[in-house]
């Protein structure tokens, strides 16, 4: 009897036990399906309102300002027919359709929209940017017709950026055009300047032969003058660059100094060119009297208060275009002469200080920019008043660049 008790009590024991997993494995296994089937039980019409408050958000989320009106309106009819397909859908899955097919058509809207307004912001960028590059040019720096050129080549370059694919296409549009204007640029800019250039040379040299005297020549001789201006003026004119036409205006000067005048041939020149000086501070030129008469020249120079030579006489006045003459003080009495030989093939040099040579530069220095110089003689071969004769020689001109 006792051995069976002992038997129903290991029976009870794991009968016990094995409840025990049951109820352990059955309440997981209800926890676990309770959670989904809440998950997956959602009504159909709750589920349905939550998707169309999602296609709500979604379309609530975009910003209008990045499509067109057209554009917009369409976002606004995808979305209510997505609602409206997702309200007539039969189960779940078919909300889901419903609610991705109205944002993947959506979507492409702004895909699409966003590029085509990013492109015509860029388009009208690269145009607003030729306008200035073309506004930022003076138009009298080029001819009538160069001018007209750059225009039709800007409405070009505007026309290609319009037609223009993308960017990159936007961007080589733009850089073509500009390329092109600044060619025309340079070219025209370069003939003006070489123009000028050359117009202000022969103006030199017709002022220079202007102040000869031609009763102070023999026919012969005033013909070989007049032969050589018209050669140096040729010369000028041909010449391919600022450096061939300073040798051409040289050359005339001296073939026309060359040409007999009583003795008189000399050649006046600078030598220095082009020079850039800081605002406020001297420029320094070297002038040289050259004698190539044949033979040793005396010249007078000096101060008289004779009436036909107007007051003071010097031997170099420098001259700066826009601001006038200089004056060059050196110790002479009044009434007399100061003499200088220059031997044949000779020469005398003076060094000038221009900025330190009398009023207006001593209160007032040259203004930054290009300013023109260039130097007069006057000086005479015979001092005596009855038989003295003046004579004024100009010289090459030279820039000053103060920067």
């Amino acid at each position: 009897m006792k051995n069976n008790k002992n038997k129903s009590a290991v029976w009870r024991a794991a009968l016990a036990a094995l409840l025990g997993m049951a109820l352990f494995f059955a309440c997981n296994g209800e926890g676990h399906g309770k959670g989904s089937r809440e998950a997956g039980k959602m009504p159909l019409a709750e589920y349905k309102e939550d998707a169309k408050a999602n296609l709500t958000a979604y379309v609530e989320a975009l910003e209008p300002g990045d499509y067109s009106d057209e554009n917009w309106a369409a976002i606004e009819s995808i979305a209510n027919t997505g609602k409206k397909n997702i309200g007539t859908a039969a189960d779940k899955q078919g909300v889901d359709s419903a609610l991705a097919a109205a944002k993947d058509e959506i979507g492409l809207i702004d895909k699409e929209q966003k590029e085509i307004n990013e492109l015509a912001e860029y388009k009208e960028n690269a145009k607003a940017n030729l306008t200035a590059y073309i506004e930022a040019l003076d138009a009298n720096d080029y001819s009538g017709e160069n001018w007209s050129a750059i225009e039709e080549i800007a409405n070009t370059g505007k026309e290609n950026i319009d037609t223009a694919a993308d960017k990159q296409g936007v961007d080589s549009a733009l850089a073509a055009a500009k390329n092109e204007i600044g060619l025309i640029c340079i070219k025209q800019k370069e003939a003006d300047e070489l123009a000028e250039y050359k117009e202000d040379a022969k103006a030199n040299l017709t002022a220079y032969v202007e102040s000869l005297e031609q009763d102070g020549y023999s026919e012969e001789n005033w013909a070989l003058l007049q032969a050589a201006f018209i050669t140096g003026k040729t010369a000028i004119d041909e010449a391919a660059n600022k450096t061939e036409v300073d040798a051409a205006l040289n050359a005339a000067v001296l073939e026309i100094h060359l040409v007999d005048y009583e003795g008189r041939d000399f050649v006046l020149s600078i030598s220095v060119e082009e020079t850039r000086v800081k605002y406020g501070e001297d420029f320094v030129a070297d002038i040289r009297l050259i004698n190539k008469s044949g033979e040793d020249v005396e010249i007078a120079f000096g101060y008289t208060n004779e009436p036909h030579f107007s007051g003071a006489i010097w031997l170099f006045w420098p001259h700066i275009e826009g601001y006038g003459f200089f004056s060059i003080p050196y110790d002479a009495e009044p009434g007399k002469a100061n003499f200088l030989t220059i031997i044949n093939n000779g020469y005398d040099s003076t060094e000038f200080v221009i900025g330190r040579l009398g009023m207006p530069m001593i209160s007032n220095p040259l203004a930054k920019g290009n300013h023109k110089l260039k130097f007069r003689a006057i000086f005479s071969l015979n001092w005596g008043a009855e038989n003295r004769q003046e004579i004024k020689i100009w010289s090459n001109t030279v820039m000053i660049t103060v920067q």
